[in-house]
């Protein structure tokens, strides 16, 4: 899994494209206080083994704009002689609410269903904009789903991310792949991953909204287990 950081944007309008501050004590400074410097999450990967975030850079730039996406920033490339040599960033929006894998279980009990159909809601209009351009996210899950908190009591916002292992409807690739809890039994047989895919895998994110944060295979376990009493 690529590396993540955490970046801020230089804001000087002489400096041509974005310069990037990997910045310790700014990162662990975090803790809701004002600045006028725009946060931003940075995925990292050496050069030569960058081509799956590279990927991602290309779905993000393609989506970029749309209020239920994470924001694409942009790309550089960057050089530590005590780390890996010449790294490849990719700067996107960040989320300083967590993912939607927490806020599940941030529940006692279960998540409300008025909670859960508006977060559903959500969820649904970022997979029908990814499908609109014909692309398949191919691992939609509540791990892949950050969160924004808002200031003035309203309902969190979330957007979907992680954009790794997504391809194109028309990418003549056979196979399926992504996290095997959201898989459909379809993609699994045949091999093929398309948009029905995706809104397989939705339903997995909304079931486990609702029942506590048991996905599937937990369920079919628990069932099991019952059946063996």
């Amino acid at each position: 899994m690529d590396a993540y950081k955490l970046a801020r944007i230089s804001e000087d309008k002489n400096t041509v494209g974005c310069e990037i501050y990997f910045d310790e004590n700014y990162v662990n400074s975090l803790d809701g206080s004002t600045t006028t410097t725009p946060k931003a999450a940075v995925k990292t990967a050496p050069v030569d083994r960058s081509s799956t975030l590279r990927r991602e850079a290309l779905f993000l730039h393609k989506l970029r704009g749309n209020p239920y996406i994470v924001e694409y920033y942009g790309e550089d490339v960057s050089f530590d002689e005590n780390d890996d040599g010449y790294a490849y960033n990719l700067l996107m929006e960040y989320a300083p609410g967590g993912l939607l894998k927490e806020l599940i279980a941030s529940y006692e009990d279960i998540m409300p269903k008025a909670l859960a159909a508006c977060y559903a809601y959500m969820l649904l209009k970022a997979i029908s904009f990814v499908q609109d351009n014909d692309i398949v996210h191919c691992d939609i899950k509540p791990e892949n789903v950050p969160f924004f908190p808002t200031t003035n009591g309203y309902l969190d916002h979330l957007k979907l991310a992680d954009f790794g292992v997504s391809k194109n409807v028309s990418d003549d690739i056979v196979g399926a792949w992504g996290t095997e809890e959201y898989l459909s039994p379809k993609s699994v047989k045949h091999e093929i991953q398309g948009k029905a895919a995706d809104i397989w895998a939705f339903g997995c994110t909304v079931l486990e909204m609702l029942n506590g944060g048991k996905d599937i295979l937990g369920l079919k376990e628990e069932e099991h287990e019952a059946g063996d009493t």
